[in-house]
C-alpha cells in the first residue's frame, strides 16, 4: 500500500461518527499499522449494526473521501506520512490527519513559524497591531499562523500578505467551504502567494462552534510562539495561549490600553508572566532571528522604503493617530484640507500603505 492510501485509510477513519483521534492511534498500535484491519475494527466499533452494510465498507468510505477531496482541491497527509510536523506529534490529543490546500512545505520542521491569535471585533489599535507586526516578522523570513477568522486572524494574514510572506490559515471546518465567507479571497491569495489553509476536518464537515477552540491547539502546536495581540478577559484567545503553555509553547502578550476591556486579557498573561511584545523585534530577538534571515538579508528589521509625501498628506498624517480612528466628518470638521483635495490625499496615502480605513470607514495610521 503506498503512502498516499495510508493517509486516505486514516482521514477516512477520522469521519466516523463517535471516533476520536486517540482511538484511531490505539488501534493502529493494537493491530499493527494494518490500515485495513484497523478500518474494519473501527467500523464495526462505530456502526456496530450496520457494519456489513456497503456503504461502511473500508474502500467505500475511502471512495467517498476521495471525491470530496478531489472536489474542492485538497490533499492529506497522515502522521504515519514523513511530511507530517513532528511539533505536532507531541500535543495533547493530536491530529492523526491534516487536510491541505497549498504549500505543505510550510509544515517542515526547520521552517520559523509564530502563531498569532486575537479578538474577532478588535479595535483599530489591534488591527493595526496585527498588520504591522505579521508584515515585519514576514518580512524576517517568519511564516505566521492563524485561523482564518474575522479580526486580527485576518490582519495577521493580510499583514504577511503585504510584507510578501508566506502564512498558515488553519480552519475550523472543512476545506471545501471558505469561512467565514467574506475571506474567501483571502485564502484564494494566501495559497497564490505560497501559503497554506490546513484543517484536521474532512471535506464536507461543515461549521460547528465546538470546532473552533479544539482547532486551536493546531496554531499553537504548530507555533515556535503564539503572540497574543489583542483580548478581552474572556476571549478565546486565552484558550490558544493556555494549549500553548501546556505543550511548551512561548506566549507573547501586547500591551493595550489599560483604560478600556479590550486588552484586559492580555495584562492578565503579562502578569501570568507572558513574555513582554512591544515590537516584533521583540520577538525575533528572543529566538535569536535578527540579523539572521533565511530570505539572507543583513537585519531581521524590516527595511522599508522611502515614501515621498505632499505637504496635503503631510498635513492630513498629522491628524491621524496609531491607535484611534479618525473619521472623513472629523477631518473635514477640522478643516484640514477642501474636501476634493482631502479624499484625493487620503486615497494617495492609502496607497502608498501609510494608512488605513477601519471597518468603521475611519482612518488610522500603520506606522
Amino acid at each position: 500500500m503506498t503512502q498516499d492510501e495510508i493517509n486516505q485509510y486514516i482521514a477516512a477513519m477520522t469521519t466516523l461518527p463517535d471516533i476520536g483521534t486517540g482511538r484511531i492511534r490505539a488501534c493502529m498500535e493494537e493491530l499493527n499499522q494494518d490500515v485495513e484491519k484497523v478500518c474494519w475494527q473501527l467500523i464495526k466499533e462505530s456502526q456496530p449494526y450496520m457494519a456489513s452494510e456497503a456503504s461502511w465498507l473500508p474502500s467505500t468510505l475511502v471512495g467517498q473521501l476521495k471525491r470530496g477531496m478531489e472536489a474542492c482541491g485538497c490533499q492529506v497527509i497522515s502522521y504515519k506520512d514523513k511530511r507530517f510536523p513532528s511539533l505536532l506529534q507531541t500535543i495533547y490529543q493530536p491530529p492523526v490527519c491534516l487536510f491541505y490546500i497549498g504549500n505543505i512545505d510550510l509544515l517542515a520542521d526547520d521552517v520559523r513559524r509564530i502563531g498569532m491569535v486575537g479578538a474577532r471585533k478588535c479595535t483599530p489599535y489591534g488591527r493595526n497591531v496585527a498588520l504591522s507586526f505579521s508584515q515585519a516578522l514576514s518580512q524576517a523570513g517568519v511564516v505566521i499562523v492563524s485561523g482564518g477568522a474575522y479580526g486580527v486572524d485576518t490582519y495577521a494574514h493580510e499583514g504577511t500578505l503585504r510584507g510578501g510572506g508566506q502564512t498558515i490559515a488553519v480552519m475550523g471546518c472543512g476545506l471545501h467551504q471558505a469561512y467565514p465567507a467574506r475571506n474567501k479571497k483571502l485564502f484564494r491569495q494566501i495559497v497564490e502567494q505560497g501559503g497554506l489553509l490546513l484543517s484536521e476536518y474532512a471535506p464536507g464537515m461543515g461549521v460547528l462552534p465546538h470546532n473552533f477552540p479544539v482547532r486551536n491547539r493546531i496554531i499553537s502546536g504548530l507555533s515556535k510562539a503564539v503572540v497574543v495581540v489583542e483580548a478581552r478577559a474572556r476571549s478565546g484567545s486565552l484558550i490558544t495561549a493556555d494549549m500553548a503553555v501546556n505543550d511548551g509553547r512561548d506566549v507573547f502578550a501586547v500591551p493595550g490600553n489599560v483604560l478600556a476591556d479590550t486588552s484586559a486579557g492580555n495584562h492578565w498573561l503579562l502578569r501570568q508572566g507572558a513574555l513582554l511584545a512591544t515590537s516584533p523585534e521583540d520577538i525575533l530577538q528572543e529566538y535569536g532571528w535578527l540579523g539572521n534571515e533565511k530570505s539572507g538579508g543583513s537585519s531581521g528589521k524590516a527595511v522599508e522604503p522611502m515614501v515621498s509625501l505632499t505637504t496635503e498628506e503631510k498635513k492630513v498624517i498629522a491628524e491621524l493617530s496609531t491607535g484611534e480612528e479618525v473619521s472623513l466628518q472629523e477631518l473635514v470638521n477640522k478643516q484640514v484640507l477642501p474636501l476634493a483635495n482631502l479624499h484625493v490625499a487620503l486615497l494617495s496615502l492609502e496607497m502608498k500603505k501609510q494608512i488605513t480605513r477601519t471597518l468603521g470607514n475611519g482612518y488610522i495610521l500603520l506606522r
